[in-house]
């Protein structure tokens, strides 16, 4: 799967990032790799004006599954556990919109393979594993240290890459992710 950012898309997709809750939806991608349509629906409130979480609240959406999916974070800068069984489940590949970049993760079909073999206990157990590894790395990934979060997810089976950015602001250049085992960033 190859997907090519534009800065127009890199634009729209902070755009549509609001502050206190999720957006999610699909990314209608052409041969090409790149994005020609954005589908998308609000999920429920979760956090305040001040960015605040709203108790009782979880912040999530309800997105399509199709072969490439989009939501947003309010707040947090990396995939949630359920984000990354969501790749898994979905065998699609995902894209993140986070208030200091975007992710863009998928499931490797071995990775696949295995969940599928696993019992729910199992399933369960691997989950928590990502959101134990991801609450560790919480505040490295808030500060933009995202290279050992990226490093445990590849570990794990997935391929991920993430664009902080400030790394994307030239207006006339385009960025190209591959997200397989083939993966080549052009910078």
């Amino acid at each position: 799967m190859r997907l090519i950012f534009s800065h127009g898309d890199i634009w729209a997709l902070r755009l549509l990032r609001p502050s206190t809750y999720e957006i999610g939806g699909s990314l209608h991608v052409g041969e090409n790799g790149r994005i020609s349509r954005i589908d998308y629906k609000q999920g429920t409130s979760c956090r305040n004006t001040h960015g605040k979480l709203i108790a009782g609240a979880i912040c999530s959406v309800t997105h399509p599954r199709t072969p490439t999916v989009f939501h947003t974070h309010p707040k947090a800068n990396r995939p949630s556990s359920g984000d990354l069984r969501n790749a898994v489940q979905g065998e699609n590949t995902h894209v993140l919109v986070t208030p200091s970049g975007i992710w863009c993760y998928r499931a490797s079909p071995q990775l696949v393979s295995e969940w599928r073999q696993m019992s729910e206990t199992q399933r369960r157990r691997q989950k928590l594993e990502w959101r134990f590894v991801g609450h560790h790395h919480q505040n490295d990934t808030q500060s933009g240290i995202t290279a050992p979060f990226i490093a445990f997810c590849k570990q794990r089976g997935f391929f991920i890459e993430y664009r902080p950015y400030v790394e994307m602001t030239d207006a006339l250049k385009t960025w190209t992710i591959m997200m397989g085992p083939e993966k080549k960033i052009n910078a």
